[in-house]
């Protein structure tokens, strides 16, 4: 007589008599290890790692229909791992006083607040031949609210850039139009935040 490998389940012989008490030694340790396997051990790799210590995200495959216990084990240490990694880097700061609590409501609430807040910046440069000065402000993220000189007699014409986005002067002549290419020119310039713009 031999056994099976994994549960020692007896194997009578072509040559054995059949004996009940071997059928139901064998029914009754199916029976025990179908029934109760909490205590069961599976052996996998595990790449998770201890709070704070997760320095990366790791892609992790899809779950399969047909893989291992071991597979599907590793699979979810690894996405335990991931979870520690975005808990470190939420931090710990109690944010439910903004917005509604949540990351994404802090997140708007401050977008908001920083929409409203003017932002101010003095300008000083010469225009180029088509009297043109850089202001230096995006023109995705922010829109310019007013624009002050400091000079005589100049005019303002505001404008932006579609190639780099960035917002710029033109110094006109007020009397005349013309363009003051080559003007030394100090502005005043307030901006604040916008949702977005289409450059």
């Amino acid at each position: 007589m031999t056994t099976t490998t994994n549960l020692n389940l007896k194997k009578p012989e072509y040559t054995d008599f059949a004996d009940i008490a071997d059928i139901n030694d064998n029914m009754d340790t199916i029976d025990e290890k179908l029934h109760d396997t909490k205590n069961s051990v599976v052996a996998f790799t595990s790449s998770d790692v201890a709070d704070g210590s997760a320095t990366a995200w790791t892609t992790v495959t899809k779950l399969a229909t047909g893989e291992k216990h071991s597979s599907l084990f590793a699979k979810m240490s690894q996405m335990f791992k991931n979870v520690r990694y975005l808990y470190k880097l939420l931090g710990t700061t109690d944010i439910s006083s903004i917005g509604n609590g949540t990351v994404t409501g802090g997140l708007s609430s401050l977008n908001d607040s920083f929409a409203n807040y003017i932002l101010k910046k003095d300008i000083t440069g010469t225009t180029s031949q088509n009297g043109n000065i850089a202001l230096g402000i995006s023109a995705v993220y922010y829109t310019v609210v007013s624009i002050r000189v400091d000079s005589t007699n100049p005019g303002i014409a505001l404008a932006w850039n579609a190639t780099n986005s960035q917002w710029y002067a033109k110094i006109l002549d007020t009397n005349t139009g013309a363009i003051k290419a080559n003007y030394a020119v100090t502005l005043m310039v307030e901006y604040k935040a916008v949702a977005s713009r289409t450059a």
